[in-house]
């Protein structure tokens, strides 16, 4: 089965509440947000970006650039990625993806398209 990247159909990625594009999932999985001390978890997971709770996300703005370390199920390696904190809210931080090299989308993407026939749409 085929999927098109974001790019081939035009897209772009955005978190914010009213201009969403694409659909997100419930999907916890711990990751490292560089310089971000305590723990930190996606709790959901789109095409676009994602939803990282923190236990201190003041320190953060929108538009902050922050770079996560991400060991995605099924995959060998961890995954890196630069997004842009896009919303702020006292549970943590909505992002989105930047400058995905083809290969870290292709990976997130496999990853949502598995994901998302067994893990319930986010409710945010």
């Amino acid at each position: 089965m085929s999927h098109r990247t974001l790019a081939e159909e035009g897209k772009k990625p955005n978190m914010d509440l009213d201009k969403r594009r694409t659909p997100r999932i419930s999907f916890h999985l711990e990751v490292i947000v560089k310089d971000c001390e305590g723990t930190t978890e996606i709790t959901d997971l789109s095409l676009g970006g994602l939803f990282i709770r923190l236990e201190d996300p003041a320190h953060l703005k929108e538009g902050d650039v922050v770079h996560l370390v991400v060991q995605l199920p099924l995959e060998k390696t961890p995954l890196y990625v630069k997004v842009k904190v896009v919303r702020v809210t006292s549970e943590g931080i909505g992002v989105e993806y930047m400058n995905l090299l083809p290969h870290q989308e292709m990976i997130i993407e496999q990853c949502f398209h598995i994901f998302k026939s067994t893990m319930p749409a986010a409710s945010n």
